[in-house]
């Protein structure tokens, strides 16, 4: 979103295979800012390397949302003609 970024990106550990012959470009960043490490093909400059020794070093939020609580159910549903 243009003069709105996506921040706190993290992408860690992550190996992405292309096609031999693609013409597309492997990553496309725009209006985005955060970090990478360990991620090949290597990411845009947007999400800068940390290096291999931090692998792992995306931290998560320690808190839950709502979504993380709800409980699915099966559902059946017969018509008959």
């Amino acid at each position: 979103i243009s003069n709105a970024p996506f921040t706190g990106i993290c992408i860690s550990n992550v190996t992405i295979g292309l096609a031999k012959k693609t013409k597309k470009v492997p990553w496309n960043c725009t209006d985005i800012a955060g970090i990478s490490s360990g991620v090949t093909p290597v990411p845009c400059g947007l999400l800068p390397d940390q290096g291999a020794e931090n692998i792992g070093s995306c931290t998560f939020p320690e808190y839950k949302l709502p979504i993380e609580d709800v409980k699915v159910r099966t559902c059946t549903y017969r018509r008959n003609l």
